[in-house]
C-alpha cells in the first residue's frame, strides 16, 4: 500500500453479535473500558467487557467439549494483561 493510501476501518457484525473492526480485532459489542477489559487470545485478541468476558466461550463447540464460560480470557487493566486466566 503506498503511503498515500489509507484503508479505513470498516465494522462488520459476527455471527455471534460481536463487533469486527477488520482493521484491528473483534470486540463485544458493549462499551469496552479501555482501563479495565478482558482480551481472548484463542479469539485472535478479542476485546470483551467484564461482563460478556466472565461468560464468553469462544465457538459454540467449546460447552459441548466440556469448556467453562470465561476461562480463556484474561484480564486487562491499563495496558497489562494479567497472567492468570479468567476474570475475577
Amino acid at each position: 500500500m503506498r503511503s498515500s493510501q489509507h484503508a479505513a476501518p470498516q465494522a462488520a457484525i459476527a455471527g455471534d453479535g460481536a463487533v469486527e473492526d477488520t482493521t484491528i480485532r473483534r470486540v463485544c459489542a458493549h462499551l469496552i473500558d479501555p482501563h479495565h477489559h478482558a482480551v481472548c487470545q484463542v479469539c485472535c485478541g478479542m476485546r470483551l467487557c467484564l461482563d460478556c468476558a466472565g461468560a464468553h466461550l469462544c465457538t459454540n463447540e467449546c460447552a459441548a467439549r466440556g469448556c467453562l464460560p470465561g476461562l480463556c480470557v484474561k484480564e486487562m487493566r491499563d495496558g497489562v494483561v494479567a497472567t492468570e486466566f479468567g476474570v475475577r
